[in-house]
């Protein structure tokens, strides 16, 4: 994996970011929306994975389905970088060029 590169998290990333035993987001900036990772549903290329930063719940949706978008890049050292929420739903595949378009931006 590239460092610096904007991307969507991976499902384990986007699941480490929510605290389930407190029912709450570990970092700021997160809402109560569901948001995409870069993790695709293993038994269809079509469907990929969410969680609901409302409860912590995890699932797989179609990819044409719309969920909001926090793009993650890692630094030198390995450490997460993250980005404002997106604030708009969009499917798999936009929030993907969401993130490639803050690479171009740099």
């Amino acid at each position: 994996m590239r460092r610096n590169y904007w991307r969507l998290p991976t499902i384990d990333e986007l699941c480490r970011m929510f605290d389930r035993e407190k029912g709450e987001p570990r970092i700021s900036g997160f809402g109560s929306e569901d948001f995409w990772s870069s993790t695709l549903y293993a038994n269809s290329n079509a469907g990929a994975w969410i969680v609901d930063f409302n409860d912590g719940h995890t699932d797989y949706y179609d990819k044409s389905f719309t969920y909001c978008a926090r793009c993650v890049r890692e630094d030198e050292n390995g450490r997460l970088g993250l980005a404002e929420a997106s604030g708009v739903p969009m499917s798999w595949d936009m929030a993907n060029k969401y993130c490639k378009r803050m690479n171009d931006e740099k």
